[in-house]
């Protein structure tokens, strides 16, 4: 007679479930995405897309992928807001320095060159492509 302890160990290595998730009545597995700091959200978007289309094309018949991904980065408006936000800052910068410095030149002067500033940065950098 061979005992299993004479080739191996035997231990119960499968552990009790910690939590249980059900979606419509019916046992799922939940996958949760988070961003590194380093992490572009569009880039991470896209690649989890592929990956996905990639896992549905693997899958048993009768096994279906539900998403809850929600769109990262394009969406209408998005620059106009910049936009609007830089010019927002620009007035806020001429008032405040009007404010102290009681004068127009001065004042308009620092006013057009940090929004200008932020422009060419974004523009060098590329963001929002």
């Amino acid at each position: 007679m061979l005992r299993l302890s004479s080739i191996g160990q035997v231990e119960d290595g499968l552990p009790e479930r910690a939590s249980h998730a059900r979606y419509d009545g019916k046992d799922n597995i939940s996958v949760a995405v988070f961003l590194r700091s380093e992490s572009y959200p569009v880039d991470v978007s896209w690649d989890v897309r592929a990956t996905l289309n990639e896992v549905t094309r693997q899958l048993p018949t009768g096994m279906a992928p539900e998403s809850d991904l929600r769109p990262v980065g394009v969406y209408p408006g998005r620059d106009f807001d910049v936009l609007g936000n830089v010019v927002f800052g620009g007035l806020l910068a001429y008032v405040v320095l009007w404010a102290f410095l009681r004068s127009h030149t001065r004042s308009l002067i620092v006013g057009f060159t940090i929004p200008l500033a932020l422009l060419l940065t974004v523009s060098v950098f590329g963001v929002g492509e």
